[in-house]
């Protein structure tokens, strides 16, 4: 009996470190799979660019991830939200990501640059979007276009208050852009990573 109760003391010991851990390790879980996918869609804008993926049989445009500041719901996904991010052709050769409002199509357009969409469909979010190693995130309304062009794999970063903006309000002396993701338990509070993308291409997740 006595050595019942001890199994039964260590089980039900070992049963609740593992249920008071599961909520923070699928948090975790979570946050890094939406890390590796921001991170591999920029890795694919990078390898589209520079080396010269055909679209529209042209070998020669800009790929890009456009990123939005805005949150659920929006009048238009296709401008992004902290539930999704877009890979776009820059057809028009402007940098930055141009859309009709109309739904992403391999035949992109100078008007309706999106190529795909990336939906968040857990409880992940893009919390902020910070440039430069600053510690204060965008403003809500803004969009942030990270784009390559052949033959370098360097990176070009557009920052736009509003995505009808026709120009960019910052792009030159922006050294890096950080994206933050985060979720929220009921166990283990916030959760966040960041992934940040330099000027010289290279991408890091922390």
């Amino acid at each position: 009996m006595i050595e019942l109760l001890v199994v039964l003391g260590i089980f039900i010991v070992v049963t609740s470190l593992v249920m008071f851990d599961y909520g923070s390790f699928r948090s975790s879980t979570s946050l890094t799979n939406l890390a590796s996918d921001i991170s591999l869609s920029v890795r694919r804008a990078q390898s589209y660019a520079i080396g010269a993926y055909s679209s529209n049989s042209v070998f020669s445009y800009g790929y890009g991830v456009h990123f939005s500041t805005d949150r659920m719901p929006v009048s238009n996904q296709y401008n992004g939200s902290n539930k999704s991010f877009l890979l776009f052709t820059d057809v028009s050769g402007d940098k930055m990501y141009d859309s009709d409002g109309n739904p992403c199509s391999s035949n992109v357009s100078s008007t309706n640059e999106c190529s795909e969409i990336l939906t968040i469909s857990s409880a992940d979010e893009i919390s902020g979007i910070y440039l430069s190693g600053s510690s204060t995130a965008l403003p809500v309304g803004g969009v942030v276009d990270i784009m390559f062009l052949r033959p370098n794999p360097d990176a070009y970063f557009c920052y736009r208050s509003s995505p009808s903006s026709s120009s960019c309000d910052s792009s030159t002396g922006i050294s890096n852009v950080r994206v933050e993701i985060s979720n929220y338990n009921e166990e283990v509070g916030f959760t966040k990573k960041d992934i940040t993308i330099w000027s010289t291409g290279q991408i890091s997740v922390q």
